[in-house]
C-alpha cells in the first residue's frame, strides 16, 4: 500500500502545515526501500550504525544482544531447530556474514555465506540436575560473553534445557 493511498501524504500537523507529513512520508519510503535492498540484494553494505558497532567491538566489549526466553513445558532441540530450518527461506539476512573492503576503503558489507550451515548457529545446552533458576541464569549470561564469530553470519541461538521450575 502506498502511503498516499493510506492518506498519510495528506496529514497536517498543527503549526507546520504538511512539513512533518512529508518528513514522515519521505522517511517511510526510505526505510521501505532499504528494507526491500536488504531482503533482496545479495551485497548490501553496513549502515554507519552498523559499522559503528563493528568497529567499536572488543573481546571485552562485545556489541551483541541478546534475550532470555523461559519457556514452559517441553521443547527439544530437535523440534527447534526444524523450526528454524524450516522458515530460513524467510530470513535472507541470517545468511549473510561481514565481508571488509580491502584497505577499509569503505565500510564493510553484508555478502551471502556460501557455507551457510544452520547447525553452527544453533545450540544445544542440558543443564545439570538440580540447578537453580539463578544458576542457569548465569549460565546463559555466560553463553553471551564471546564476540560472535565473524567468519559467518553474526548470530546465533542457544537452547538450554533441563532447568527444573517448581
Amino acid at each position: 500500500m502506498h502511503l498516499s493511498s493510506a492518506g498519510l501524504d495528506k496529514i497536517e500537523p498543527r503549526g507546520f502545515p504538511n512539513i512533518e507529513a512529508k518528513c514522515f512520508a519521505s522517511n517511510r519510503q526510505v526505510h521501505a526501500k532499504i528494507l526491500q535492498d536488504n531482503l533482496t540484494n545479495p551485497c548490501v553494505r553496513l549502515s554507519a550504525t552498523d559499522a559503528a558497532f563493528l568497529y567499536s567491538e572488543t573481546a571485552s566489549g562485545p556489541m551483541h544482544i541478546s534475550s532470555v526466553f523461559v519457556v514452559a513445558g517441553e521443547l527439544t532441540y530437535e523440534r527447534f531447530f526444524q523450526h528454524f530450518a524450516q522458515r530460513m527461506h524467510l530470513l535472507p539476512t541470517y545468511k549473510r556474514k561481514i565481508a571488509m573492503v580491502p584497505f577499509n576503503m569503505s565500510h564493510p558489507k553484508w555478502v551471502q555465506d556460501p557455507d551457510f550451515d544452520l547447525s553452527k548457529h544453533l545450540y544445544h545446552h542440558e543443564l545439570p540436575a538440580e540447578v537453580s533458576f539463578q544458576e542457569a541464569l548465569n549460565f546463559t549470561v555466560g553463553l553471551n560473553e564471546p564476540m560472535l564469530d565473524r567468519s559467518k553470519p553474526l548470530w546465533a541461538s542457544h537452547i538450554v534445557t533441563g532447568l527444573r521450575v517448581s
